[in-house]
Protein backbone atom coordinates (compact mmCIF):
# COMPACT_ATOMS: atom_id res chain seq x y z
CA UNK A 1 0.00 0.00 0.00
CA UNK A 2 2.81 2.45 -1.21
CA UNK A 3 0.78 3.93 -2.92
CA UNK A 4 -2.07 5.20 -0.61
CA UNK A 5 0.73 6.13 2.07
CA UNK A 6 1.89 8.69 -0.77
CA UNK A 7 -1.23 10.21 -1.97
CA UNK A 8 -1.99 8.28 -4.10
CA UNK A 9 -6.20 7.91 -5.25
CA UNK A 10 -7.39 4.86 -6.84
CA UNK A 11 -10.53 6.92 -7.65
CA UNK A 12 -8.21 9.45 -9.43
CA UNK A 13 -5.11 8.25 -10.96
CA UNK A 14 -4.39 11.45 -13.01
CA UNK A 15 -4.51 13.57 -10.01
CA UNK A 16 -1.64 15.77 -8.46
CA UNK A 17 0.18 12.93 -11.22
CA UNK A 18 4.05 14.02 -11.58
CA UNK A 19 5.96 11.86 -13.76
CA UNK A 20 8.71 11.52 -16.31
CA UNK A 21 7.90 8.72 -18.21
CA UNK A 22 6.72 9.10 -21.62
CA UNK A 23 5.99 12.14 -23.75
CA UNK A 24 3.47 14.91 -22.72
CA UNK A 25 -0.54 14.40 -24.47
CA UNK A 26 0.14 14.73 -28.11
CA UNK A 27 -2.30 17.48 -28.46
CA UNK A 28 -0.24 19.73 -26.40
CA UNK A 29 2.33 19.97 -29.64
CA UNK A 30 -0.31 21.40 -31.67
CA UNK A 31 -0.62 24.99 -33.25
CA UNK A 32 -3.28 27.07 -31.87
CA UNK A 33 -5.27 26.98 -35.11
CA UNK A 34 -5.30 23.61 -34.97
CA UNK A 35 -5.87 22.60 -31.42
CA UNK A 36 -9.27 24.93 -31.67
CA UNK A 37 -10.48 23.36 -34.77
CA UNK A 38 -9.71 19.54 -33.92
CA UNK A 39 -11.91 17.39 -35.34
CA UNK A 40 -14.48 19.88 -36.89
CA UNK A 41 -12.82 20.29 -40.33
CA UNK A 42 -15.45 20.80 -43.23
CA UNK A 43 -12.59 20.10 -46.30
CA UNK A 44 -9.56 20.59 -48.14
CA UNK A 45 -8.12 20.95 -51.48
CA UNK A 46 -5.27 21.16 -52.86
CA UNK A 47 -4.52 24.38 -54.57
CA UNK A 48 -1.43 23.69 -56.48
CA UNK A 49 1.05 20.37 -56.02
CA UNK A 50 1.92 20.41 -52.74
CA UNK A 51 0.05 22.82 -51.28
CA UNK A 52 -3.25 22.20 -49.29
CA UNK A 53 -5.93 24.18 -47.39
CA UNK A 54 -7.55 23.04 -44.35
CA UNK A 55 -10.83 24.76 -43.99
CA UNK A 56 -12.60 24.48 -40.61
CA UNK A 57 -16.54 24.82 -39.39
CA UNK A 58 -15.36 28.03 -37.61
CA UNK A 59 -14.28 29.54 -41.32
CA UNK A 60 -10.74 29.04 -40.26
CA UNK A 61 -7.78 28.17 -43.00
CA UNK A 62 -4.38 26.29 -42.52
CA UNK A 63 -2.36 26.26 -45.11
CA UNK A 64 -0.01 23.46 -45.57
CA UNK A 65 3.52 23.50 -47.76
CA UNK A 66 4.09 20.30 -48.15
CA UNK A 67 8.41 19.53 -48.99
CA UNK A 68 10.61 16.91 -49.56
CA UNK A 69 12.55 15.08 -46.83
CA UNK A 70 15.37 12.85 -45.99
CA UNK A 71 14.89 9.52 -44.25
CA UNK A 72 18.28 10.46 -42.55
CA UNK A 73 18.92 14.37 -41.76
CA UNK A 74 22.25 16.56 -40.66
CA UNK A 75 21.66 18.42 -37.63
CA UNK A 76 22.42 21.49 -39.90
CA UNK A 77 19.37 20.44 -42.18
CA UNK A 78 17.13 20.11 -39.31
CA UNK A 79 18.45 23.04 -37.77
CA UNK A 80 17.34 25.13 -41.16
CA UNK A 81 14.24 23.59 -40.89
CA UNK A 82 13.52 24.96 -37.52
CA UNK A 83 14.92 28.06 -38.59
CA UNK A 84 11.87 28.21 -40.78
CA UNK A 85 9.49 27.08 -39.15
CA UNK A 86 10.34 29.32 -36.43
CA UNK A 87 9.98 32.40 -38.88
CA UNK A 88 6.51 31.62 -41.09
CA UNK A 89 4.93 28.72 -38.64
CA UNK A 90 5.74 30.02 -34.69
CA UNK A 91 7.76 27.10 -34.76
CA UNK A 92 5.31 24.50 -35.71
CA UNK A 93 6.91 21.61 -38.52
CA UNK A 94 5.56 17.99 -38.74
CA UNK A 95 7.19 15.36 -40.43
CA UNK A 96 4.98 12.68 -42.30
CA UNK A 97 5.46 8.45 -41.79
CA UNK A 98 7.30 9.33 -45.85
CA UNK A 99 9.59 11.99 -44.36
CA UNK A 100 8.59 14.74 -45.98
CA UNK A 101 8.18 18.11 -44.22
CA UNK A 102 5.06 19.86 -43.73
CA UNK A 103 5.12 23.70 -42.86
CA UNK A 104 1.46 25.32 -41.43
CA UNK A 105 0.62 28.60 -41.81
CA UNK A 106 -2.63 30.28 -41.36
CA UNK A 107 -2.98 33.00 -44.29
CA UNK A 108 -2.11 33.71 -47.73
CA UNK A 109 0.64 36.46 -47.45
CA UNK A 110 2.64 34.51 -44.89
CA UNK A 111 2.35 31.19 -47.26
CA UNK A 112 3.48 33.12 -50.53
CA UNK A 113 6.66 34.10 -48.35
CA UNK A 114 7.20 30.71 -47.30
CA UNK A 115 6.99 29.32 -50.93
CA UNK A 116 9.37 32.15 -52.01
CA UNK A 117 11.46 31.18 -49.00
CA UNK A 118 11.92 27.11 -49.49
CA UNK A 119 12.28 27.84 -53.68
CA UNK A 120 15.37 30.15 -53.29
CA UNK A 121 17.19 27.51 -50.47
CA UNK A 122 19.22 25.58 -52.58
CA UNK A 123 22.41 23.70 -52.39
CA UNK A 124 25.50 24.80 -54.08
CA UNK A 125 25.16 22.36 -56.95
CA UNK A 126 21.62 24.25 -57.54
CA UNK A 127 18.96 21.43 -56.33
CA UNK A 128 16.54 22.56 -54.17
CA UNK A 129 17.05 21.76 -50.42
CA UNK A 130 13.50 21.98 -49.71
CA UNK A 131 11.55 20.75 -53.20
CA UNK A 132 7.49 21.54 -52.45
CA UNK A 133 5.23 19.05 -54.13
CA UNK A 134 4.17 15.70 -53.48
CA UNK A 135 0.75 16.11 -53.02
CA UNK A 136 -1.90 16.49 -56.31
CA UNK A 137 -1.21 16.17 -59.59
CA UNK A 138 1.91 17.11 -60.81
CA UNK A 139 5.72 17.04 -59.83
CA UNK A 140 8.06 18.19 -57.00
CA UNK A 141 9.82 21.81 -57.95
CA UNK A 142 13.38 21.01 -58.92
CA UNK A 143 12.84 17.66 -59.38
CA UNK A 144 13.98 15.37 -62.64
CA UNK A 145 11.50 16.04 -65.69
CA UNK A 146 8.72 13.55 -66.30
CA UNK A 147 9.70 10.81 -68.54
CA UNK A 148 9.72 10.94 -72.22
CA UNK A 149 7.45 7.56 -72.94
CA UNK A 150 3.53 7.52 -72.17
CA UNK A 151 2.47 6.37 -69.06
CA UNK A 152 -0.98 5.25 -67.20
CA UNK A 153 -1.56 5.14 -63.38
CA UNK A 154 -4.92 3.97 -62.54
CA UNK A 155 -5.51 3.71 -58.60
CA UNK A 156 -7.06 -0.14 -59.14
CA UNK A 157 -4.38 -1.48 -61.68
CA UNK A 158 -1.39 0.70 -60.79
CA UNK A 159 1.23 2.43 -62.27
CA UNK A 160 2.64 0.96 -65.67
CA UNK A 161 5.08 3.02 -67.65
CA UNK A 162 5.95 2.17 -71.24
CA UNK A 163 9.25 2.88 -72.81
CA UNK A 164 10.22 3.41 -76.28
CA UNK A 165 11.55 0.91 -78.46
CA UNK A 166 15.52 0.07 -78.45
CA UNK A 167 17.30 1.73 -80.97
CA UNK A 168 19.16 -0.73 -83.02
CA UNK A 169 23.11 -0.62 -82.69
CA UNK A 170 25.17 0.98 -85.35
CA UNK A 171 26.81 -1.33 -87.10
CA UNK A 172 30.67 -0.84 -87.79
CA UNK A 173 31.97 -0.44 -90.94
CA UNK A 174 35.40 -1.83 -91.51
Amino acid sequence: MAFVSSGYNPEKPMEGRISDIGPRKYDSFFPEVIKKNFGKWLYHEILEPGVLVHVAESGDKVYTVRCGGTRTMSVTNIREICEIADKYCDGHVRWTTRNNIEFMVTDEATLKALKEDLAGRKFAAGSYKFPIGGTGDGELVGAAPAPAFPTSCTPRAGCTATPPPPTPPARLRL
